[in-house]
């Protein structure tokens, strides 16, 4: 039996519908029957397009209702969360800034998620759900009737892999940049799991020399070149306690004698600026080479000796797997790594887990077949 197009009011009889106005608000509708329901809808159809088209005139930009709803979306986030939504809102505004909002069509949200730089798919869903956002807005306050994102996905490919070092490739690595700024940087995300904005904010006080902890409490994000200080971690979960192994202890108060600082990775101004950054981490790209590369670069004379592709978050991948594979061996639960690596989800970190264990085939054979060679309980 087909579904009835308008709902039955066992109430008061006939039939109600609800109706969405030219404001973005519902009103009910009722009729005694379906053709008089239809012919009630085409009306109030024809008076709603009637006082759009009045409205027309005085619609808004896509820019410029962005910019209102951001005030409003923005409110009570985090900087972390501030700071990606205007990211995703920055897309927008570019490609569809000038336009109206009520001329927007699906085609056109098609040509935005396509055009963007890159074709990460996470990034095209965080677009995709702002500018959902954005159009839910308009609607709510009347500036169009339909939402041009419904229905639509966004596609593109699956981020890579990350791929965490092995023990005689972080040697590789520390080896290779010995000496230079990006040997403290690399050295410490390697032996603490850091996310590289949170190394960028680590500032001397929080560091306990004589218990060998650590006290994560702020971050360094970039507004363009300019580097922000903030309290707000990522998540409640990043402000976290760390243990420091003896390596890094050692290259800590050897850098402490010299430092003039509050900040552990200095810059010029205080904390690393985005170029700053850029620079230290060049220093790794500039150890690096392919297959097919000469072993010393001939404009620097440095010694490329690092073979694999290396990147700052994957220092931090790296430390959580170390945790993750030693974990029978150490007696560390998965609590407590996902403590270290300060997760809010705890699924993020099981996932690290059942990966370092799925490798371990052969060991996870032996262990089940343990298990059956045991006598009945």
């Amino acid at each position: 039996m087909p579904k009835a197009r308008y709902t039955r009011d066992r109430v008061r009889g006939g039939y109600r519908f609800n109706f969405r106005q030219a404001n973005g608000k519902y009103t009910t509708l009722r009729a005694a029957t379906v053709p008089e329901m239809d012919n009630l809808i085409r009306q109030k159809t024809k008076e709603r397009e009637a006082a759009l088209k009045q409205k027309a005139p005085g619609s808004m930009t896509v820019s410029e209702l962005t910019t209102r709803w951001l005030r409003v979306a923005s409110d009570g986030l985090t900087l972390y969360g501030e700071k990606a939504l205007a990211n995703s809102a920055r897309h927008i505004m570019t490609a569809l800034g000038d336009r109206e909002i009520a001329s927007i069509v699906p085609a056109d949200i098609d040509d935005l998620v396509l055009n963007l730089p890159g074709s990460s798919k996470s990034g095209r869903e965080k677009v995709l759900a702002t500018m959902r956002r954005i159009c839910q807005y308009a609607m709510d306050n009347g500036y169009i009737l339909r939402d041009p994102t419904a229905r639509k996905k966004a596609g593109g490919k699956d981020a890579d892999e990350v791929t965490p070092l092995t023990r005689e490739q972080q040697t590789i690595l520390l080896d290779a940049v010995k000496g230079t700024r990006a040997y403290l940087l690399c050295l410490l995300i390697l032996r603490t799991g850091l996310r590289p904005e949170e190394a960028r904010g680590l500032t001397w006080d929080a560091i306990d020399f004589d218990n060998a902890t650590l006290q994560v409490q702020k971050t360094v994000i970039f507004d363009g070149n300019h580097p922000i200080v903030s309290k707000d971690l990522k998540t409640l979960s990043a402000r976290r306690k760390l243990p420091i192994p003896r390596d890094l202890l050692e290259a800590l108060k050897q850098e402490r004698e010299s430092s003039t600082c509050d900040y552990i990775l200095a810059g010029n101004r205080g904390p690393m600026s985005r170029q700053e950054f850029q620079n230290t981490w060049k220093l790794v790209r500039n150890r690096t080479r392919r297959p097919d590369e000469p072993l010393c670069n001939r404009n620097t004379k440095v010694q490329r000796t690092i073979t694999f592709p290396v990147k700052p978050y994957q220092l931090r991948h790296t430390y959580i797997t170390e945790l993750c594979a030693h974990s029978a061996e150490t007696g560390l639960d998965i609590k407590t790594i996902q403590y270290l690596a300060g997760h809010a989800n705890p699924q993020i970190t099981l996932n690290i887990y059942a990966h370092v264990i799925a490798e371990r085939q052969q060991d996870t054979a032996e262990k089940v077949q343990a298990i059956f060679d045991m006598p009945s309980p």
